[in-house]
């Protein structure tokens, strides 16, 4: 089986197949053109996520991403923290070298 590149609408068509007429994996998969690996993927995404979970994250920066869950949303907050304390030490330090280097001067 060949990779391809899949629409969320065809993921979903594909998720909808197996939850309400109850496909299995590998019959979806031969239809649809895409791997068992693949479909079992997306209905396990769609059943943590929901339709979010079909989406394309891949090459995205985690922080410009929509949070998907409580959990994702909490995460994003925190890497927003940490850069933030960040470019305050970074800021710190630079005050501190200003101050040593006005003292020196004096």
């Amino acid at each position: 089986m060949t990779k391809r590149k899949s629409t969320i609408d065809e993921r979903l068509a594909a998720v909808k197949e197996y939850t309400e007429a109850g496909k299995p994996y590998e019959q979806i998969a031969r239809e649809r053109g895409f791997s068992y690996r693949q479909v079992y993927e997306w209905v396990r995404k769609y059943r943590k996520f929901g339709i979010a979970g079909l989406e394309d994250r891949r090459g995205e920066r985690k922080i410009s991403q929509t949070p998907r869950s409580k959990e994702e949303e909490l995460e994003k907050r925190i890497a927003e923290l940490e850069h933030e304390n960040h470019l305050l030490k970074l800021e710190c330090e630079l005050r501190k070298k200003v101050e040593e280097l006005e003292r020196g001067n004096r």
